[in-house]
């Protein structure tokens, strides 16, 4: 009889050690935390190919460009992640930030105070971006400054900073209205400068060396800069995502002081200025 009850009492033993086990694994899993060599999964949004060479489709059908290098650099510092890439544009990415549908954003995003309102930018940038005033060559209007671009038609992209840029302008100046053209790709921009349809646009000096080089020298820089900037990785603001900010924002600061951001941006205008020749 003793033998008996002592059997039943290591098989209910049993069952209770398994099904604490069991319960501990589901709690790990469920707290997002990887186990047993599992890595992380990241969501990455970065915008598809349209500007290259920093944004394009490579010869193998492949998104390419600054932000999607920066990610497969990324990925190498952080083993312990599982980076899965969706290509999406600026403003995508923002709403899926916002919604908490991916946990980065690599879409060359510079700093402004309303988009930090929203969002987590990283520590450090890894790209200058710069904003200057660019008109049509030998600046037929005498386009010194944002002043000058009262009452003046004015090209950019939508939730992008330049456009954030002439909207603050506006904003404070109801007097002195820029005309906000948006548009959806760079050759907009470019035939609406050639073509006097519209006045003026905002870029970088590497976006006008870019266009002078591909396409001929139809624009120029005018004054000095209105916009210094960096390109940044955005996070969403939500408390659940301090270490993976954590994680990020120390690797992307070792690809800036190893000299490796600025070396894959040198990398990708060299590779592109050799398919010019």
């Amino acid at each position: 009889m003793k033998t008996k009850i002592t059997k039943i009492l290591i098989g209910l033993l049993t069952l209770s050690l398994l099904f604490a086990v069991g319960c501990s694994k589901s709690n790990d899993k469920d707290s997002g935390e990887a186990t047993d060599g599992e890595k992380t999964k990241l969501i990455v949004s970065s915008q598809p190919g349209e500007y290259p060479p920093l944004i394009y489709v490579n010869e193998n059908g492949e998104n390419d460009g600054i932000d999607f290098r920066i990610i497969k650099a990324l990925q190498e510092e952080l083993p312990q992640y599982e980076f899965e890439v969706v290509a999406q544009d600026m403003a995508t990415t923002l709403t899926a930030l916002d919604s908490g549908t991916v946990d980065v954003g690599l879409c060359m995003f510079e700093y402004n105070e309303q988009r930090a309102e929203k969002y987590v930018y990283s520590d450090v940038g890894y790209m200058e971006y710069g904003q200057y005033i660019v008109v049509p060559k030998g600046n037929p209007l005498g386009i010194k400054s944002l002043d000058d671009l009262g009452g003046k038609r004015v090209s950019t992209y939508p939730s992008s900073n330049t456009a954030f840029i002439l909207e603050d302008y506006n904003a404070n100046h109801p007097d002195n209205q820029i005309e906000i053209v948006y548009v959806a790709a760079t050759d907009a921009i470019r035939k609406g400068l050639q073509s006097g349809d519209t006045d003026a646009t905002l870029s970088t000096k590497w976006g006008v060396d870019l266009e002078v080089a591909q396409f001929g020298d139809y624009e120029e820089i005018a004054g000095e800069s209105i916009w210094p900037g960096q390109a940044y990785v955005l996070f969403p603001r939500t408390n659940e995502n301090k270490q993976v900010q954590a994680d990020v924002n120390a690797a992307l600061k070792r690809l800036v002081d190893s000299g490796e951001a600025q070396r894959i941006y040198d990398n990708l205008l060299e590779e592109w200025k050799a398919t010019l020749k």
